[in-house]
């Protein structure tokens, strides 16, 4: 990886997919799975539909760790 572009289209992908997938998903979970559990199911998947508009953001942010996972990257021009 050397640019947040080596990661297109499958961000785009992510960032784009449609809510209405993972709720018919979600409606087909057999209920006795998720018993008890269904208020923390529900704020996980806010959680995770919020998150992924920060994905380029989060992604750019891992070059600061301490272990850079993307050595190759390419300092914007």
């Amino acid at each position: 990886m050397r640019s947040l572009d080596d990661f297109q289209p499958w961000l785009d992908q992510v960032i784009h997919f449609p809510e209405e997938v993972v709720d018919r998903a979600w409606k087909r979970i057999p209920p006795d799975w998720i018993e008890g559990e269904e208020d923390a199911l529900q704020q996980l998947l806010e959680r995770f539909f919020e998150r992924r508009k920060r994905l380029p953001e989060l992604i750019a942010a891992c070059r600061s760790t301490r272990i850079n996972p993307f050595p190759n990257w390419q300092p914007a021009a």
